[in-house]
């Protein structure tokens, strides 16, 4: 899903299929973004992310359970590897 700002005189050219959008805005893929944002936008989603991001909790079991695996846990926030 993606979007295109543009000013009246540029988008009078455009026309269907002149753009090379592999999605196109079908109703599949406008459905799935509508459901995204609905769960993104709700009450709490994004503060329960920042609560989560902020810890190294299931990170941490992991190295333990297996020591000889995990020298070290590295990353940010979400991104852990």
């Amino acid at each position: 899903m993606g979007a295109c700002l543009a000013t009246e005189a540029w988008l009078s050219g455009m026309t269907v299929g002149s753009t090379p959008a592999r999605s196109g805005g079908n109703q599949l893929a406008m459905a799935v973004g509508n459901a995204v944002l609905d769960v993104v936008l709700a009450p709490g989603f994004l503060d329960q992310v920042q609560r989560v991001a902020n810890t190294r909790d299931n990170s941490s079991r992991a190295s333990f359970r297996i020591p000889a695996r995990f020298q070290d846990v590295e990353g940010k926030d979400l991104m852990l590897g």
